[in-house]
């Protein structure tokens, strides 16, 4: 105390002064630290609080939108969830990690000091909530606080509060200064006073005071001043809690006389009805806060209990409705407490506005009603899957840890075998393991698996479903684990089964019909040509057909067709058409008996047209036509093109490829189109390639066509190479499938060639004219090739019997080979057989589809049992004078077999 007194100025004046000061200054120091740590800590809480609630507002819109992919909804909820100051951002992050973010770009800059940011940071964290619909997690909904805004609204009040703080410091030292400037210039006459009233009184006080006025005063003063001082501070301090209490309350706190008229209304209790303090003090309470149909109730209660000291709401909480200055009703909770002061009844109520807690427990109670009107939904759901689906579900490592009623019993085993055990308990080892392995690693990507598989049951009967795996994720995406439901599909499978097969014998069936009908064998005794065909439909049976009517040994006619359309419809008008070709071609012949005249192929064309356009129109239906006569000894192509694909020849003379064109409309398009035929000429070595759109309209993967120039240019290649005509069409038809790739074909196709062959000029000929090349097409099978044999013995007629049996021994080891090695191209791949009997040799070339066979420099076999390599080739080259190996163009290969004539042949 010596040292602080050492400290004080010397005046009273001076001491007094500095006295209040210092405890002004910490008082307030004080009170703004407390203050400060209760804002900070409301606002905090007030932040969280709001953001929890308006996280629990927006979290079932969210639901709503998600579960139907409408992300517009979401990006918009999240800009408006966003919108207030306390936020930095909104986001939604589905259960793939991909992220809806808004961010809020209209806070205010940073003014606060960075330690209140960050003591506002550390306090605030994130609010989370998961988005989850019958019972899928779809995401998490994240509301992201902004500490700087909260930080500055802190700072803010701080700032103002620093400042009245200051202003009222300011304030009290100034208005202390001038009454204690005037108490302490009176204080002599003061002192005087009291000392005359000390020694009137007897009695003096002895202080050790250094101070010259408290001297004089305080021996007259000290007993007064001592009992003044502490009951003023009694006072002071009872005022100064009252009024802090109340200021800082957050509940309204309201105080009334025993005539209601109110005497206390905290800031809470104006904020929250509407009214000043200063409106309010001494008028009666049930007129401010009271609804008008309560106020009566009020006003007897506080007369009952005034009368008879009973108050049945008294020192209770209870929730009543108040009424606001605006006239909006709410609901409070209200506490009175009695207490008597100055000889008069008082009454303390604790008033708080409940509308949020009412809010939020009706949103509550509405929640957890959806929550177990969910979860009773769930159950029926997976009621109704247990008893329709097969369910099991694994852990991370594949290890069953769940199955429902009906997995047990459609598989055999018991809950105990198969719970931890795997899936490979029931597999039926029909599958490869590459189908396992895409469907792990579907799964363990975090993506949903769909498929069919068969299993097998304990008894060893196989059964099939199809099953969805959906892998459950956990927080980081990783799957945890794998929920499998399953369908028996095994009837259906059983029915499909049965279906395909049925389908199959029935498009063979038709297709056999139609091979016999629409198309036919090939006729045999045209002399001069050379025939082959191929078709192809693409649903097994097509609209494609042809025909070819032989007049002469030398003249014959070609009629190929396409109908508009696919399948058995198109067949049968196929099949109708040349039906009415057949009938048309009698009729005219029947009327050309006498005058030993063919029909000319306008003539049948247009009878065609006259017997089927009508039809054609009535059943919606076309079909494009093309006539082609070949008169071999006039050298004469007669032809009629019905809005037919154009025809390719390809002239033996310039070695060039011509189109074949007409100008005709299709076959049941308008009935009074009168069709015209054109003729060209033909000489030996040409050939005519007639073919269907299905083979220049065929598209690759780039939506590119095979075209009629890619055709062209095969059918030059092939002509210049003397390709036979069986050949040449196979490569055109590999040609296409290499084209489109993995296309499914769309059209039928069709194509047939006639190459047209020297013609003999007597009727038997000579032996250099008997023995011209002969062409011998062979099946693509070991027992089809006997005519080979029968051929070579009847056109080497120049060889000795034992050089003959040496050849055909040759040429059979030769074909074998190639029908044991070469990969033909389609399951009815033919070998062409091309004889050649010259002066002093006879060679045989094989042609064939495949890739061209290189033999090795020394083909020697072992002969010591241990290995059955090289025979073949060993034989071929001691059987014959010669072997050539050839490519005569891409995907065509030939073996070429020369026997040199050795001795005359016998007589």
């Amino acid at each position: 105390m010596n040292l602080i007194a050492r400290w004080l100025p010397r005046s009273l004046f001076g001491s007094v002064f500095f006295i209040y000061s210092a405890s002004l200054l910490l008082f307030t120091l004080t009170a703004l630290g407390f203050f400060y740590y209760y804002q900070f800590t409301q606002a905090v809480d007030d932040s969280y609080d709001s953001a929890s609630i308006l996280a629990d507002v927006v979290a079932p819109t969210l639901s709503d939108s998600v579960v139907i992919g409408d992300y517009d909804t979401v990006k918009r909820t999240l800009a408006k969830a966003a919108v207030g100051d306390i936020f930095s951002s909104a986001e939604f992050i589905d259960i793939n990690g991909g992220k809806v973010r808004v961010e809020n770009n209209s806070r205010r800059p940073i003014r606060a000091p960075y330690l209140i940011s960050v003591q506002v940071s550390a306090r605030l964290i994130s609010i989370n909530r998961n988005i989850s619909v019958g019972g899928r997690d779809y995401g998490v909904f994240r509301l992201n606080f902004a500490p700087e805004f909260i930080a500055n609204q802190i700072w803010t009040v701080t700032k103002v509060s620093l400042l009245l703080a200051a202003l009222c410091l300011l304030a009290g030292l100034f208005l202390i200064w001038i009454p204690l400037r005037r108490i302490v210039s009176d204080l002599a006459a003061t002192a005087e006073f009291a000392g005359e009233l000390a020694s009137h009184l007897g009695s003096l006080l002895v202080v050790d005071s250094n101070v010259r006025e408290t001297q004089a005063l305080a021996a007259a003063l000290n007993r007064v001043s001592q009992e003044l001082t502490a009951q003023h501070q009694a006072l002071t301090d009872s005022e100064v809690r009252k009024s802090a209490i109340m200021e800082a309350a957050l509940d309204c706190f309201i105080t009334i006389n025993d005539a209601g008229e109110i005497v206390d209304f905290n800031a809470a209790a104006e904020r929250t009805f509407g009214y000043r303090a200063d409106e309010v003090r001494g008028v009666s309470m049930s007129e401010v806060i009271v609804p008008p149909e309560l106020r009566g109730a009020h006003e007897q209660g506080m007369r009952h209990y005034l009368t008879t000291g009973i108050g049945p709401i008294l020192r209770q909480r209870i929730e009543i409705t108040g009424i606001r200055r605006n006239g909006e009703r709410f609901p409070i909770e209200i506490a009175v407490v009695p207490f008597e002061a100055e000889d008069r009844q008082y009454f303390a109520g604790f008033i708080r506005d409940i509308t949020e807690r009412k809010t939020f427990e009706a949103e509550q109670a509405r929640i957890n009603e959806l929550l177990k009107k969910s979860v009773r939904e769930l159950e029926y759901q997976k009621f109704a899957l247990d008893q329709h689906s097969i369910v099991s579900i694994t852990d991370a490592r594949g290890v069953i840890t769940y199955i429902n009623d009906k997995f047990a019993d459609i598989s055999g085993y018991s809950r105990e075998e198969l719970v931890g055990s795997t899936h490979r308990i029931i597999n039926s080892g029909l599958h490869s393991a590459a189908f396992f392995e895409e469907m792990w690693n579907t799964i363990t990507a975090g993506e949903v698996w769909h498929g069919q598989f068969v299993n097998r049951n304990k008894g060893g009967d196989t059964w099939w479903v199809a099953a969805t795996i959906v892998p459950w994720l956990d927080g980081d995406g990783r799957p945890y684990q794998y929920v499998a439901i399953r369908t028996d599909i095994t009837a259906q499978k059983q029915v499909e089964s049965a279906l395909a097969e049925a389908r199959q014998r029935e498009l063979e069936t038709g297709s056999e019909i139609q091979r016999s009908l629409l198309l036919g064998d090939l006729p045999e005794g045209i002399h001069g040509t050379h025939l082959a065909t191929y078709t192809e439909p693409s649903q097994g049976i097509d609209g494609d057909f042809f025909a070819i009517t032989q007049f002469r040994p030398d003249c014959f006619e070609l009629l190929v067709g396409d109908v508009m359309g696919k399948g058995v419809p198109a067949a049968l008008i196929g099949a109708g058409v040349k039906s009415t070709y057949n009938k048309v071609l009698a009729e005219l012949f029947s009327q050309r008996a006498n005058e030993h005249q063919l029909p000319t192929p306008a003539e049948i064309i247009n009878a065609l047209h006259q017997n089927l356009t009508q039809r054609l129109i009535e059943l919606n239906a076309f079909v494009t036509l093309a006539l082609y006569r070949f008169d071999c000894a006039a050298g004469v192509l007669s032809f009629v093109n019905a809005g037919h694909t154009a025809g390719l020849l390809a002239r033996k003379s310039t070695s060039q490829v011509e189109l074949i064109c007409g100008d005709n409309l299709p076959i049941g398009v308008i009935q009074d189109e009168i069709y015209t035929q054109h003729t060209l000429p033909i000489e030996p070595g040409d050939a005519i390639l007639v073919y269907s759109d299905g083979i220049t309209e065929s598209v690759n993967q780039r939506k590119e066509e095979f075209g009629i120039q890619r055709l062209s240019g095969i059918l030059q290649a092939a002509h210049a190479a003397s390709i036979p005509p069986s050949s040449l069409l196979q490569s055109i038809r590999q040609e296409v499938r290499n084209f489109v790739g993995n296309n499914v074909l769309i059209d039928d196709q069709t194509a047939v060639i006639v190459e047209i062959q020297p013609r003999r000029t007597a009727p038997r000929g000579t032996i250099e004219q008997r023995v011209a090349p002969s062409l011998l097409i062979l099946p693509w099978r070991l027992d089809g090739l006997s005519p080979l044999r029968t051929a070579i013995s009847t056109a080497a007629c120049r060889l000795a019997p034992v050089d003959v049996d040496a050849l055909i021994l040759g040429c059979f080891e030769a074909a074998t080979n190639i029908l044991r090695h070469a990969e033909p191209y389609f399951s009815d791949a033919t070998i062409a057989c091309r004889l050649m009997q010259e002066a002093d040799e006879f060679s045989v070339e094989l042609i064939y589809p495949g890739p061209t066979f290189k033999p090795p420099d020394n083909p020697t076999p072992d002969f010591s049992g241990n290995s059955e390599g090289g025979f073949g080739l060993y034989i071929m080259n001691n059987c014959v004078d010669q072997v050539d190996y050839f490519s005569l163009m891409p995907g065509i290969s030939s073996i070429r077999l020369v026997k040199r004539r050795s001795e005359a042949p016998a007589a």
